[in-house]
């Protein structure tokens, strides 16, 4: 059942403005103050598809939905799902007599009309605490102003604007040192929740095996959780899980070990590193190739080949040894490939066909991973295979669109034009 949202109207002469809210206490303060700064206005809280004279008279139970058919006291749910299936066979004395609630719509002054000025529009319907999606803004304009150095994110990037309504998780890691004085602290890790994120792990793979999928991917890269214990940057624990390289290894080669166990013999198990962190001091590639050995031992079949996270980029490292060009880190899967004999995934600013396929003619990688540029070009695949002669005839293309488009290459080339 979608929520319920709660409905204020102020309601002065014949002009009613109309706002609403996922949670009914989120507008309590605003009727109130409006109710103290206009005493001659006539104010009526709207719930449950009804008007009423205050928030505390709406505050009674809902009406039962097998009750008498009183659409008054209905609550109200978009596409007429409120409405009494005896309405079917109810005629009106008059067209539009009913209120908009029989119309299975919301109220008409809640509509975001073309007409009405872009400031009385609703806002998201999913509440100022709703997170933001990438593509949105990170403050609304509308929204009360931050403080000076308080930052409008999520609750996993330093200082949550508290003002509005974020409240920082209480994040777990190897030792309990955050990275940087601006960062949140974290709880360092007892077994017991080393034991709990492991059966998480393999909790995980049952699922994925269930839901038929082929293959499950490891992250232990980008200063993800397995990666905090790689680094020494990270991960300053003075038990059996911390210190060299050896033990820094062990939770996430233990995790590694689980999965593989709980995850079919004859699918394919990866997993990602971050090949160096690029920091002084950090988890370097001669680290990555005794990691990948180790790994390959416990039957991991592709290590998928990035880099950085722990401390600038969040995934990739670029800060020192090597500027970010297109296939910047393929160096890094083909050094692994050999001295680790493990097979290789290579990633980063892979952008052409023609580029995919040297790296795996040059023996660099055993696979290629495509990421931003496959959300530039959905139809990259396809595309690749085309651009490198290996489907001239659309075979790999939908039935639908092969048919035109072999036709359009046909007239293409009478006209002279190279594709």
């Amino acid at each position: 059942m979608p929520p319920r949202h709660a409905y204020w109207t102020i309601l002065i002469g014949d002009s009613p403005t109309a706002f609403r809210a996922r949670e009914r206490d989120e507008l309590l303060p605003t009727f109130e103050r409006l109710r103290a700064k206009q005493p001659d206005a006539v104010l009526k809280w709207f719930e449950r598809g009804r008007l009423w004279a205050s928030p505390e008279e709406a505050r009674g139970p809902a009406p039962s939905p097998t009750g008498p058919p009183d659409r008054r006291g209905k609550e109200w749910r978009p596409g007429g799902a409120h409405r009494d299936p005896r309405d079917r066979f109810k005629k009106d004395k008059k067209p539009g007599a009913r209120g908009h609630e029989d119309r299975g719509g919301p109220p008409p002054t809640d509509r975001p009309r073309a007409d009405r000025p872009r400031d009385e529009r609703p806002r998201d319907d999913r509440g100022p605490g709703a997170p933001r999606r990438p593509w949105q803004p990170k403050t609304d304009p509308r929204a009360p102003r931050p403080e000076a150095g308080e930052r409008t994110d999520r609750p996993w990037r330093p200082k949550p604007d508290q003002a509005r309504g974020d409240k920082p998780w209480q994040i777990v890691a190897p030792s309990d040192t955050s990275i940087g004085d601006e960062w949140l602290k974290p709880k360092a890790m007892d077994k017991r929740e080393l034991d709990e994120v492991k059966d998480a792990f393999v909790a995980a793979a049952k699922r994925a095996h269930r839901a038929g999928f082929e293959i499950v991917e490891l992250h232990a890269a980008h200063g993800y959780l397995l990666h905090t214990f790689l680094s020494p940057l990270s991960n300053q624990r003075k038990d059996e899980y911390g210190g060299s390289r050896e033990t820094r290894m062990r939770f996430p080669l233990e995790v590694a070990q689980a999965v593989r166990a709980a995850w079919p013999a004859q699918k394919p198990l990866f997993l990602r590193v971050s090949s160096i962190d690029d920091v002084e001091g950090g988890w370097s590639l001669e680290d990555t190739i005794a990691f990948a050995k180790e790994l390959k031992a416990l039957g991991v079949d592709v290590i998928d080949c990035s880099s950085g996270g722990i401390l600038g980029s969040a995934t990739a490292a670029t800060k020192t040894l090597l500027k970010r060009v297109p296939g910047f880190q393929i160096p890094f899967a083909e050094r692994i490939r050999k001295e680790a004999g493990v097979k290789t995934m290579a990633v980063g600013l892979i952008l052409t066909a023609q580029q995919a396929e040297d790296a795996l003619r040059n023996e660099s990688a055993d696979l290629i991973a495509v990421g931003r540029e496959a959300l530039y070009d959905p139809n990259w695949p396809v595309h690749a295979a085309l651009a490198l002669g290996v489907d001239p005839e659309y075979a790999h293309w939908p039935q639908q669109y092969g048919w035109w488009l072999t036709r359009r290459d046909g007239l293409l080339k009478k006209l002279g034009v190279n594709r």
